[in-house]
Order: structure tokens, then sequence, then C-alpha cells
């Protein structure tokens, strides 16, 4: 909502609150040394255009410098255009015509032809990088859906989508030809969607690209390549679109009066007249940046109050799961918080070893229920009164007390589970400690590494993984690799698999100055297996069904910093040697 210093009150049933000049503001997640792509509605790197057009909330910027293909400034605003003049616009020239308004601007070379412009700063050092736009692999099967008519879609490679009807992403990630919302329809995802365009996104007059009715635009995120040769995304007028939008190679370019919710990147970006870019979510940090924007200082902290309260647990568990829809982070961030809560309450001597096992068991299996079922979560978000993480539409005992367990329909069971004995455990508690590792202090970022060899030691039943070391990080450091892999059989991905392989010192199969190897166990019988029957993955002989691994791997250390993913490489099946 823009603010222009005069009070604005909300109120919520017997409860109000008031904004006001003298309100603190929210830290802010970049600064304008070092701004971060999270705060940009819209971000371009060769130029921003914008006609007549009205842009609420976020900063506008254009990362390149003189390389706009009209030779025209990089950003440049038509009369009357306005940029909410509480965000800041960079820019390394800027063209502000008359009757257009504009907050802070970050430039080199300002070109004010009668507009209403804020405190003029130089142009940062640096300014951040678009997204990288991996490899888009479609289907080759069309999907049409008429007009009149209503399809769900599941998650895959797909290939030209045309939608005159209403069609439902149903969740996951997708990757497809083209995508053409014609006049009138309508495309939702009722989950987390990754949408992924080889070539073109077309929406028409009147119709609708949107993420669920109670989702963030972070729910949605659409990524074109725009490789069909047309522009890579084209808004048509009188529409409206809820989604983050990247196309890093391609140019996005928005009719009079569409509406766009959420945040857009691109090689260029066109907004016509009366257009409307209204910011929501923005493009998620970094996992360390994100992390970092969270922390509070010591003279934050309200006495008595747990520094670590349900709003800052849904917003770190958002920067882990950047891909899960707003209900699905809300979910999950409610249920760890519960067992949270139960643990501090066992470890205080108000839980029972048995209340804590009750909690705990509880809230694990209804995040396993909200998993397998996806109407879970965006029910929970229209409403759970109690708290016990059964939406209300569902719960047949309204008014849970807190902290209490409850079946799938929202009424407690009487029974605790078996658990130790209380004294014993409060004895244990309080001998116990923790272990800090100090190994890592000052251990930089972790480089990328690469992974040399992927082989199967038949013999121990095992794959083992050879990957670079960072140099770089302390010897008493410990050291993470997380493993991304998708097995291809006949060029075509039918398995995939995530292994999170931890080691310290001693425990790698082998190591080396600058590789370390490390295994994965298997679950499987040799001696039940024939000779090239398919039915025996992973453990099948090298002779049998051939099949290629496709893995890459990054780095976390003892600080808690992690590395970019590193190169995917793909290899043929093989035995160890």
């Amino acid at each position: 909502m823009p603010f222009d210093g005069n009070p604005l009150t909300w109120t919520v049933g017997s409860h109000s609150v008031v904004a006001q000049k003298s309100s603190p503001v929210c830290p802010a997640v970049g600064s304008v040394s070092t701004p971060v792509l999270a705060q940009f509605v819209l971000y371009a790197q060769t130029d921003v255009r914008l006609d007549r057009v009205t842009v609420l909330g976020g900063d506008v910027g254009v990362a390149g410098v003189g390389q706009a293909t009209d030779g025209r400034d990089e950003v440049s605003l038509e009369p009357t255009g306005r940029v909410d003049p509480t965000h800041d616009v960079f820019g390394k020239t800027i063209d502000v015509r008359n009757g257009a308004v504009i907050g802070p601007v970050h430039t080199s070379r300002l070109d004010n032809q009668g507009g209403t412009v804020g405190p003029v700063t130089p142009f940062p050092a640096k300014m951040p990088a678009l997204p990288v736009l991996d490899t888009i692999t479609p289907g080759t099967t069309a999907v049409t859906v008429a007009q009149g008519t209503t399809r769900a879609l599941g998650a895959g490679r797909w290939g030209s989508v045309q939608v005159s009807g209403t069609l439902t992403l149903t969740g996951g990630t997708y990757e497809i030809a083209s995508l053409d919302v014609f006049g009138g329809a309508r495309v939702e995802a009722a989950a987390g969607t990754r949408l992924r365009i080889k070539g073109h996104l077309y929406v028409g007059s009147n119709a609708r690209l949107r993420t669920n009715p109670v989702g963030s635009a972070r729910d949605l995120l659409v990524e074109v390549a725009g490789a069909d040769g047309q522009t890579a995304v084209l808004v048509d007028s009188d529409l409206e679109v809820h989604a983050l939008v990247s196309a890093p190679t391609g140019l996005i370019q928005l009719h009079p009066r569409a509406v766009v919710k959420g945040a857009l990147v691109a090689r260029e970006i066109r907004a016509d007249a009366d257009a409307r870019v209204i910011y929501e979510a923005g493009f998620p940090l970094p996992v360390r940046d994100c992390l970092a924007a969270l922390q509070i200082t010591a003279d934050q902290l309200t006495p008595g109050k747990d520094a670590q309260d349900l709003s800052r647990t849904v917003a770190s568990t958002a920067c882990f799961a950047p891909d899960a829809s707003s209900c699905e982070v809300s979910f999950i961030a409610l249920a760890n918080f519960d067992r949270r809560a139960a643990a501090k309450r066992l470890v205080g001597g108000s839980f029972t070893p048995a209340q804590y096992l009750a909690i705990s068991r509880d809230r694990s299996r209804k995040l396993l229920r909200a998993e397998n079922d996806p109407s879970w979560a965006p029910a929970f978000c229209l409403g759970d009164a109690d708290g016990d993480l059964v939406p209300d539409d569902r719960d047949a005992c309204a008014g849970t007390p807190p902290l209490t367990a409850t079946d799938d329909r929202g009424c407690t069971d009487p029974n605790l589970p078996a658990a130790p004995d209380p004294v014993k455990t409060q004895r244990n508690l309080a001998n116990g400690g923790f272990l800090l590792s100090t190994g890592c202090d000052g251990a930089p970022e972790p480089t990328p590494p690469n992974v040399q060899e992927v082989c199967l030691d038949r013999a121990n039943l095992r794959f083992l993984f050879t990957v670079t070391k960072d140099p770089r990080q302390p010897a008493r450091c410990m050291t993470w690799y997380q493993m991304n892999t998708a097995v291809v059989e006949q060029f075509e991905p039918r398995e995939k698999f995530h292994a999170l392989l931890g080691f310290e010192k001693g425990q790698a199969v082998a190591e080396t100055a600058t590789s370390v190897t490390l295994p994965l166990p298997l679950d499987c019988d040799p001696s039940h297996e024939t000779e090239g029957d398919g039915r025996s993955f992973p453990c099948d002989e090298a002779k049998g069904d051939p099949y290629d691994v496709l893995i890459s791997a990054r780095t976390v250390n003892g600080n808690g910093l992690q590395s970019p993913w590193g190169p995917a490489r793909q290899f043929p099946f093989h035995l160890c040697r």
C-alpha cells in the first residue's frame, strides 16, 4: 500500500495498529551500495521503458551500462507515469518526462524534463546479476484446453500448451515448449509451481495467469527462454498475472491496462500506458543472504520474549524452501515451531517425555499428510483457528488447546505414547551439553565442487562419489556434500533421488589433497539378480540395461555457508575399478 506519512490504521476484531511517519521501518533486504535482486519489482539487463505506468512497491533497476539496443537511457519514465516514491530507481542514465513521479534515484546522469524526482545519488559500483536460466528440455506431447472446458495438468515435460478454457497446474516443475493463454482463458497453479518455457509466453486480453487465491506470487515461478524468436513474454490488455516472471535473455512486453502482481526480470522490459505493476514477494534471496536479513541484534530483543518467534520461523523456513508455496511454508514452519516449543517445555520440566513424543509424532505425521495431500496446506491457509494443523473445513473438534496432539479430524486422543522415565530424562538433560564446532571460524564460503567420478562398488553394495575439495577450508572444519542426481535410461529421466552425504575426517572412503570419495550404501541383494533383467536397479550388472547418472554437487561448511551448485555432469553406468 502506498504510504505518504499520513496515519494508516488497520483493525482486526478489537485490535488496531497504526502506521505513521514516526513508526519504525522494517529492515531493508539490501542497501543502496549493495542492492539485491529480491528488492526489485522490475529489473532488466539492458533497459526499462515505462509509458504512463504505475508501479507500486519494490525498486526498479537496470544492471547493464550502455547496452540498450535503441541507444536511449537505461531507464525512461514517460509523462504522468508514477514509480512508488518510497522505493528506489537504479540506472546508469535515467530519463524522467513531464509530470512523472519518481522517488530516490541512483544514477550517473539524470535527464529530468519536468518530473518530480527524489534525492539523487551515484549509481552503485555493483548491481545484482540476473538469474541464470538453465537449459529447458520440453516434451513433445501438446496440450490443448478448449473454450468452456477444464483440465488439471501434472508436473513433467510437455510440448506446446494452448489454453482457451481453464487449466490447473497441480504443482511441481513443468518444462514446456510454449504457453498461449488466449483471451478470457485461465491458468492457475494449485500448489507451488515452477513453470519453465523454452519458447514464448503469451497471455491474452481478459485472461488470467496466477497462483491459487490464497497463495503468494512466489508460489508460481515462471522462467521463459524465448528461444522461438518471438517476444519472450507478451502480456496483453485488461488481464491479470500473479507470479514471478523471469526472462533473462528475452523481452517482456506489457500492453495497456495489464495488471502484474509479483516481480519481473528480463533482458529488457517494456510497459505500455495504464499498465500496473505491484510488487509482491520478490525473487528469492540466496539462503545466506536470506538468513542474514533475518538476524536481529541484542537491542532489538524484547525481554521475556522468544527471539525465534513464529513469524521468524516462517521467514527462515522460506529461506530454505524458496520453491514451496506460501501455505506450505507456513504449515512447515508451524509444525517445526510446535516441535521446538514442546522440546523447550520438556527441557524446562513442564512437559513429560510422553507429552513431547505425542506432539513431535503428531506434527511429523501431519507434515507427511500435507505432503501426500496437495489440498491440505491451501486449506490450512484458509483457516486453522485452534492451530492444530487440521484445517477448519475438516476439523470435527474445534477449539483444541495449544500444543495438543490430534487425529486428522482434529480430535484429541487421551492416550500418550510409551516414553522414557521423566526423572531419568531430566537428569540426562541436566548433565548433557552441546559441542559447538569452532574449527570453521573464519572459513570462507565454499567454492562449488566438481563431481569427478561416479561408479558402483558392487562388492560392497554402494555407489562411490568423488568430488573436489575446497583447499581454502580449514583442516578442522566440518564439510558436507549434497548431491543432486537423476538416472537416465535411454536418454529419458526415469528415476530421481537425492542424497545428503555428511562426513568428517577419517570417514571418507578415500581422500587426497584435492578430492574426497564418499559412499552411498545400497539396499539390494545381488544374489537375486538376473543379468540385464532391469528389475534390480541400481545393482544391475554393467552388461544389463544401460543408464547414465546425471549429478551435480554443492558444499556446506560448519559455518553454515553454502556454495552454489557445481556443474552437472553425466556419467555412464560402470563398476568401480
